[in-house]
């Protein structure tokens, strides 16, 4: 166990991104190849999955608006978030296979084929059974210790930041709020996910570490466990002080949650210096009848193999994109261009 858990959360040096380039125009997947299927759930961007006429296959694509990236100011952070995706090649990860753009939109082509969030899944299925989320929760702690290997933060975890896909595993997706370059003592300052998703320390000093995303994987658990958020509420402020208030020693019990995950729970749902880390939460009782081998390279049998989805139009891909021109005809999205090899 200690030789797995050595590989497991041992220091991995990331091989260095060269700079994307303009592309060859005919390499590259086109707008007009892709029609769309259905919507999925999520806060923080369009994704839907998509039909792609040339390999009959269906992937996930998360659509983003030029002319809106402008407005608002985001061309920095999109690109940011297609170099950080170039870099992520997990099973828990949604794995980039190409970004490209057409004349109004910026397009991120995920290898998912059939996905729902996990926010849907529960919304029309009801809580996940005890053993399902153990489970659930296992695949999540290596999705972001792989990122945290990486230096990289999500930063937005929940549970429409999660899917379910189509052989039932889990994957962390959208990584729109994703920083880089995060080491373990680092200070971020941009309070980018909702009020009742922020630690304490963030309501607190406007500051935080990569610690924020054990913070989230706490929110997640409870809510995979059958609850909703505890710290929202109808205004920020009132949601701010419920998690100001928040104490480990304090954290009330639940209702179909046993002692020992709520013991897991009150070592997340707390200040920073007193938050679980990554090997914290593998070597808690709450895993305790978990393979992480098998967990691992995912040849456990998966608690749910199937999900109802909805095809709801078969709409070309960029139809409600608003127009974009380029200013003075320089283009701020010439790097935004990869393709998986």
């Amino acid at each position: 166990m200690s030789r797995f858990i050595s590989f497991l959360f041992g220091k991995k040096k990331s091989k260095p991104v060269p700079p994307s380039q303009s592309p060859p125009p005919t390499v590259y997947p086109k707008e007009e190849d892709f029609y769309h299927r259905y919507g999925l759930h999520n806060h923080n961007g369009k994704f839907s999955m998509v039909h792609h006429l040339v390999t009959n296959q269906s992937v996930l694509m998360k659509i983003i608006s030029k002319e809106r990236t402008i407005i608002e100011n985001r061309v920095e952070k999109v690109v940011s978030e297609l170099e950080v995706m170039k870099k992520l090649d997990s099973p828990f990860v949604a794995r980039l296979l190409s970004g490209f753009q057409s004349a109004n939109g910026l397009y991120l082509q995920m290898d998912v084929h059939e996905a729902q969030t996990f926010q849907e899944f529960i919304f029309f299925n009801g809580r996940l059974k005890n053993d399902h989320a153990t489970f659930y929760m296992a695949e999540l702690l290596l999705g972001v210790q792989y990122l945290h290997q990486r230096d990289i933060v999500h930063r937005n975890l929940s549970l429409d930041t999660l899917l379910i896909d189509e052989q039932g595993h889990l994957k962390i997706f959208d990584f729109g709020t994703a920083k880089a370059r995060i080491a373990i003592r680092t200070r971020c300052y941009t309070l980018c996910s909702r009020p009742e998703l922020l630690p304490p320390e963030a309501h607190l000093t406007g500051c935080y570490t990569r610690s924020i995303d054990w913070w989230g994987y706490g929110l997640v658990m409870l809510e995979m466990l059958g609850h909703p958020n505890i710290f929202d509420d109808v205004t920020v402020e009132k949601v701010k002080k419920r998690i100001l208030a928040t104490n480990k020693e304090d954290l009330q019990p639940f209702d179909n949650v046993s002692h020992v995950a709520h013991d897991l729970l009150s070592n997340l749902l707390t200040y920073d210096e007193t938050r679980f880390s990554g090997v914290d939460i593998l070597r808690h009782a709450f895993f305790e009848a978990i393979e992480w081998e098998k967990i691992e390279s995912q040849s456990l049998e998966v608690p749910i193999d199937d999900f109802y989805v909805d095809d709801d139009t078969t709409l070309p891909l960029g139809k409600d994109l608003p127009p974009f021109e380029a200013i003075d005809g320089e283009d701020p999205f010439k790097a935004f261009w990869y393709l998986r090899e």
